[in-house]
């Protein structure tokens, strides 16, 4: 598929990291690991992948969210979606370098919510 992630340097990160993402709409999360996936690489330890799902549902929209990030990645990817969720209202988990979660609202929100988890992450 011809997906397209917008990156974001994370210099308060330590050290510093990048964080690729999309705002997609009705894809499954079968098809959000598969982007993911393409997406993050041991070699590029510092990179963590966001995506967001939107599907419009009877009383609003819902939100799916999957974080990546290679096995080097300076943080808990499960306790970072959580941490990130929480003022939003939504929950998840994960294990390891993979976390997915799901939320009501503003796609963007999260975004920024999770860059400024991020940029207080500091090498384990």
């Amino acid at each position: 598929a011809g997906e397209s992630l917008s990156s974001l340097t994370l210099p308060n990160m330590s050290p510093p990291g990048i964080l690729k993402y999309a705002l997609l709409n009705g894809v499954e999360t079968k098809q959000l690991m598969e982007i993911a996936n393409r997406n993050c690489s041991p070699e590029t330890p510092e990179t963590i992948v966001c995506l967001i799902s939107t599907v419009k549902e009877t009383g609003g929209e819902k939100n799916t969210v999957l974080l990546v990030a290679p096995p080097d990645f300076p943080a808990d990817v499960p306790a970072l979606l959580t941490k990130t969720l929480a003022p939003l209202g939504g929950r998840g988990g994960g294990r390891d370098n993979h976390a997915t979660g799901g939320f009501s609202g503003d796609p963007q929100a999260f975004i920024d919510a999770l860059v400024k988890n991020l940029s207080g992450t500091s090498a384990r």
